[in-house]
């Protein structure tokens, strides 16, 4: 929770993600989405290989 709460305070994909959730669910329910995203994607980075800026492009669909 605490990695997630320094993420979402930072601009990028998370926070918007944060921000979109929380203007419908609510700031409690989106922290804990937040904090899920961020779980998920800490495992794949660790499962490819891959640093934060290529997963995000890969998520995307951007080639990087």
């Amino acid at each position: 929770m605490e990695a997630c709460r320094h993420a979402v305070g930072r601009p990028g994909p998370l926070a918007d993600f944060y921000g979109r959730l929380s203007r419908r669910k609510g700031k409690s329910t989106a922290k804990v989405a937040a904090a899920r995203k961020l779980g998920t994607y800490v495992y794949y980075m660790l499962r490819d290989g891959k640093d934060y800026g290529e997963l995000i492009c890969f998520l995307n669909g951007e080639r990087g």
